[in-house]
């Protein structure tokens, strides 16, 4: 499949965010990055299994057993790899169609802040970066001559911490 502007350092880049359900390999419905699948398959080999395993519900209960198991430190001496490496790799074998951000908070909105009036001084918004950021394109559209985000409607400074 040819996408305008996605060469091939931009595939490698977005290819780890990436799950096909049903693909031919079944590491690509996990959340190993493409470049990581050579590792997983070394470790998924020192099980005595391959790649195929993580579509077999009998055999993958029977691997996720063995890869609980084990050991990650061991494991990544071994193979020579990075123990953190190892163990999100482990973590993604012992569950191939997990989301992460389902062990995440669920984000928190506050209802009525739809535009730049209805903030009010002291008020604390609380939310995570992605949110943040969007928040800091909002507080962009400031009357001219205002930079964005530097001083609130009455002219107070805003803190830093805030946005």
């Amino acid at each position: 499949m040819q996408v305008p502007s996605l060469g091939p350092a931009r595939y490698t880049q977005a290819a780890g965010f990436l799950k096909i359900p049903g693909a031919t390999n079944p590491l690509d419905h996990t959340w190993i990055h493409p470049e990581s699948y050579g590792l997983a398959e070394r470790i998924l080999g020192e099980l005595g299994y391959g790649a195929d395993v993580l579509g077999d519900a009998s055999r993958h209960n029977e691997m996720r057993t063995k890869l609980s198991a084990s050991n990650v430190g061991d494991l990544a001496n071994r193979l020579g790899a990075g123990v953190p490496t190892v163990a999100d790799i482990v973590q993604a074998l012992l569950k191939p169609g997990r989301d992460p951000r389902e062990d995440l908070p669920p984000p928190i909105f506050k209802k009525g802040i739809l535009r730049l009036e209805d903030l009010q001084p002291g008020m604390e918004l609380k939310g995570h970066g992605a949110e943040r950021r969007r928040f800091r394109r909002f507080c962009g559209h400031w009357p001219q001559g205002q930079r964005a985000g530097a001083h609130q409607p009455d002219g107070q400074p805003l803190h830093q911490e805030s946005l």
